[in-house]
């Protein structure tokens, strides 16, 4: 066995060299082909930023260019205009006076048609306001009323919870009273209990009043005996169920 065990663990530590070794050469391969991508995209970036460095010289001389030739051309439509300004001093007058008169009526018709304008966009608004209004209106009853039917709602499924709860404690009190093992000579004593169960009716507590230990102890014993008491089936007449207060009387 010693000399199987020896072999075995010739064999393990011959596999963790050989896997070392491996992942030893994958590292420094990776290592080579990470030193070779940094090169090249050092390069390309290089050859990214001469070719934009060019793109943008490029752009500025035509630019240069542009602005020198609209020079010299605003120089010469300049000269040209004011030697046909020169030639037809008459002739530019009687132009002016037209134009000065068609402006004034441009200006008359654009003040008319802005006025209409306004007069029907101010009455879409109000049209548009009245309707939002009228909108909003009817949504805010809609809420409101959406609102006190769930608040009735709310209420009747409270008040019939309470009501499903309360005539399930008469019940465990009922249950309570069969279940009590009345001491004797005890007739015309009381006792006060206040009960806390569980979802499934069992008993978590229960405190007793009493100035008679032996009420005391029988009320107590009869309230553990009688569960598991029958719970409702709605949740929260349920959770109004779980914790009740009854007084017992022995007859």
């Amino acid at each position: 066995k010693a000399k199987a065990d020896a072999a075995a663990k010739a064999k393990a530590d011959a596999a963790a060299k050989a896997k070392a070794e491996a992942a030893a050469k994958a590292k420094a391969e990776a290592t080579e082909r990470a030193k070779a991508d940094a090169a090249a995209k050092a390069k390309a970036d290089a050859a990214a930023k001469a070719k934009a460095d060019a793109a943008a010289k490029a752009k500025a001389d035509a630019a240069t260019k542009a602005k020198a030739d609209a020079a010299a051309k605003a120089k010469a439509d300049a000269a040209a205009k004011a030697k046909a300004d020169a030639a037809a001093k008459d002739k530019a007058e009687a132009a002016e006076r037209a134009k000065a008169d068609a402006a004034a009526k441009a200006k008359a018709d654009a003040a008319a048609k802005a006025k209409a304008d306004a007069a029907a966009k101010a009455k879409a608004d109000a049209a548009a306001k009245a309707k939002a209004d009228a909108a909003a209106k009817a949504e805010a009853e809609a809420r409101e009323s959406a609102a006190e039917k769930a608040q009735q709602e709310a209420a009747q499924k409270k008040a019939e919870a309470r009501r499903v709860a309360s005539s399930a404690k008469k019940d465990f009190e009922q249950k309570i009273y069969r279940a009590w093992n009345i001491p004797m000579g005890a007739a015309g004593k009381k006792a006060t209990a206040r009960v806390t169960l569980s979802d499934s009716g069992s008993v978590l507590s229960v405190v007793v009043n009493s100035s008679d230990a032996d009420v005391k102890a029988s009320v107590e014993a009869a309230v553990r005996s009688a569960a598991p008491y029958p719970m409702p089936s709605d949740p929260d007449a349920r959770r109004e169920a779980r914790t009740f207060t009854s007084s017992f009387t022995a007859k």
